[in-house]
């Protein structure tokens, strides 16, 4: 696959991905219950029910490992790109070309009109096959209000 196509899978996959988990998990419930609970509870909640299902083959080139509830009103998914080495990639490149899109995803997708409200900060962390870390994306609040 050339890095061209690789990039927009990626970025494919990562769309795809946030609004499959997100819809699949009830997170639209979790937000929207009477529980006391913080919103902090509730993504580490909305996380252990996805985890349940992982990992999952998103796609022939891409595994979403798990997704973690960090402090702050944070949220990491893992993914591994499950037929790449770092050494294979231009991983400057390829952040620099998803970002602004996946920013652009998070500001008009739908189903995370709940994430955006909250003001939760999405990270998008990648791993090559062997599990060495890639990089991560972060999308905050501010990238995307």
């Amino acid at each position: 696959m050339n890095k061209i196509s690789m990039k927009r899978t990626i970025l494919l996959v990562i769309i795809i991905s946030i609004g499959s988990a997100i819809g699949k998990w009830g997170v639209n419930t979790l937000f929207n219950s009477d529980s006391a609970a913080s919103l902090d509870e509730q993504l580490v909640t909305a996380c252990s029910e996805l985890n349940k299902n992982c990992p999952i083959n998103v796609d022939a080139e891409t595994r979403l490992d798990n997704a973690m509830a960090l402090p702050d009103k944070k949220i990491q998914y893992n993914y591994t790109l499950i037929n790449y080495l770092k050494d294979d990639l231009d991983l400057s490149a390829i952040k620099e070309t998803l970002k602004p899109d996946l920013v652009n995803g998070v500001k008009t997708r739908p189903d995370l009109e709940l994430f955006r409200d909250k003001d939760v900060t999405m990270v998008f962390s990648y791993s090559d096959k062997n599990g060495s870390y890639l990089f991560n994306i972060t999308v905050n609040p501010s990238d995307y209000k």
